[in-house]
């Protein structure tokens, strides 16, 4: 079911209350019919306004109001919490009293990144290049100007849920196809815990069965419970490991330690990827802090360490030895003049670096430029969406970051994410 949550904040109780009131009322079959062929008329679409397609449902929009930044951020902590987040805010810039537009638009953000904002202002407060360098470039943000018109705001309404929802969908998509990628992997060790456990059984039957005394049988059978143990925990894990893939509410902005970030990816990895690839993980020596959403690197440092391994071994001709090793070290590197020259999206500063390596097959110089572009793939059919890296991209932007690569086709590749350094 679609999310069409929607929440207004500011601090004028008749405004907010109308907006909310407008917004609610503007999914009826009737105002959606006049909103799309409003924009058919802009577009210049052919068919005849007056004329709606069949099928055509209503919307059903669910509105609430705050009076303040403070309160917002409260309602969407726990909407949050209810698996009911908003899939789009409309925010006053100012507010007289408690945080201003742009404060609370820092903590929104922070709560969840996929969050649709529009910021309705009536004055120049921020130019937008002061807010770009507060919050990062990013996909789900516009400014509205006061006064405004009701049409303008059901267009937006209609539009930003929808994309919130095509790009949830997206999203789930990618998260499949990550499952899928480590299903045979996950498979592969279920099963071996599963012979354990069958084969530990099999041995308690045979001590029970042949045991002359309690004590001697105590003695034979510790050994298999230690076996049983070891097996539930390692089930355990999977278990774990599967939970935290399919997780659906990413966990809210705050500072991290990458080197238990990439160690929790570490340990799927070597679960679940091709036992052909051997892993080497080289940490930081200190705490590698930086502001993030740990769900969202976990799904980057996921998606690169697949795409190595299916470099290292899906990817190969049939007659070449499949496997290698996948490298993954974080750095401290301060970005200077030099690098801002060398790579386009850079910007001077500190930050923390995490390179991926492998020595699989390579990328083609001419196919470098569209490898984050969606759906692209290189991988064979059944084998890739082809959104990994356009996820990885969007990312790693929306953290403030860059990315860079380095490729050589038959001798591998080596993604270098950097993420913006802060102290711990």
């Amino acid at each position: 079911m679609d999310n069409r949550h929607i929440l207004v904040i500011d601090d004028q109780k008749d405004l907010r209350e109308r907006l909310a009131q407008f917004i609610s009322s503007s999914g009826k079959k009737k105002e959606t019919d006049k909103i799309l062929d409003n924009i058919r008329g802009r577009l210049g679409a052919d068919e005849d306004p007056g004329q709606a397609p069949h099928g055509r449902q209503e919307v059903y929009y669910d509105v609430d109001s705050a009076a303040s930044g403070e309160e917002g951020l409260q309602m969407i902590l726990k909407a949050i919490e209810l698996g009911t987040p908003y899939a789009l805010v409309f925010l006053d810039v100012r507010m007289p009293t408690g945080w201003d537009g742009l404060h609370t638009l820092d903590k929104i953000l922070s709560a969840d990144s996929k969050t649709q904002i529009v910021i309705c202002t009536a004055y120049s407060d921020f130019s937008w290049e002061e807010i770009l360098e507060r919050v990062g470039i990013r996909d789900n943000l516009l400014i509205l100007k006061k006064p405004f018109e009701n049409m303008e705001i059901a267009q937006l309404a209609l539009a930003l849920t929808e994309k919130y929802n095509s790009e949830e969908r997206i999203r789930q998509t990618q998260k499949m196809d990550t499952i899928g990628n480590l299903a045979a992997g996950l498979a592969h060790d279920f099963n071996n815990i599963i012979g354990s456990i069958q084969a530990t059984l099999s041995s308690i039957e045979f001590t029970i069965a042949t045991s002359k005394d309690l004590q001697s049988a105590k003695i034979d059978l510790g050994s298999d419970i230690g076996t049983l143990k070891t097996a539930a925990k390692q089930g355990a894990e999977m278990v774990e490991i599967l939970l935290s893939l399919s997780r659906r509410q990413d966990l809210p902005l705050a500072k991290v330690d990458l080197n238990k970030v990439v160690e929790n990816v570490v340990r799927i990895c070597k679960r679940t990827l091709d036992k052909s690839v051997s892993i080497r993980f080289i940490p930081l020596e200190n705490k590698a802090t930086a502001e993030a959403y740990s769900v969202q690197m976990e799904q980057v440092l996921l998606n690169l360490c697949i795409n190595a391994a299916h470099a290292m071994t899906l990817m190969r001709p049939e007659d070449h030895k499949k496997g290698g090793l996948l490298k993954i070290e974080i750095q401290d590197i301060r970005v200077g003049e030099n690098m801002l020259s060398a790579i386009p999206d850079a910007k001077e500063g500190d930050y923390r670096v995490i390179s991926i390596e492998d020595d699989g097959v390579g990328i083609p110089k001419s196919i470098i430029s569209k490898i984050f572009d969606p759906f692209f793939t290189t991988k064979s059919e059944g084998q890739g969406s082809g959104l990994g890296l356009s996820m990885v991209y969007s990312i790693v932007r929306k953290h403030k970051g860059f990315l860079e690569l380095f490729s050589e086709p038959g001798k591998g590749t080596t993604f270098f994410i950097f993420l913006p350094a802060v102290k711990a």
